[in-house]
């Protein structure tokens, strides 16, 4: 069994922005929404059809990170 270095908040960081990833992407495969919290605090859904690709997703954050950066910071699933 693998063990967890919970000191390293890098890696903590990593896995738990993969496992977000993951999640956000099976919602859009099967036609899932997601919802988000926008800065007032308001409840928003997101259509799937709304939501990048992981592919696309990963292209962008090279650049900066855009929609999916608050989708990030307020992810309820």
């Amino acid at each position: 069994m693998n063990q967890l270095d919970f000191s390293d908040r890098d890696k903590i960081s990593q896995l738990f922005k993969q496992a977000v990833d993951k999640a956000i992407e099976n919602h859009r495969q099967k036609g899932e929404s997601i919802a988000i919290s926008d800065e007032q605090g308001k409840v928003k859904i997101i259509p799937a059809s709304e939501i990048p690709q992981l592919q696309q997703k990963k292209a962008k954050q090279v650049k900066k990170l855009g929609f999916l950066a608050e989708i990030y910071s307020t992810l309820i699933i």
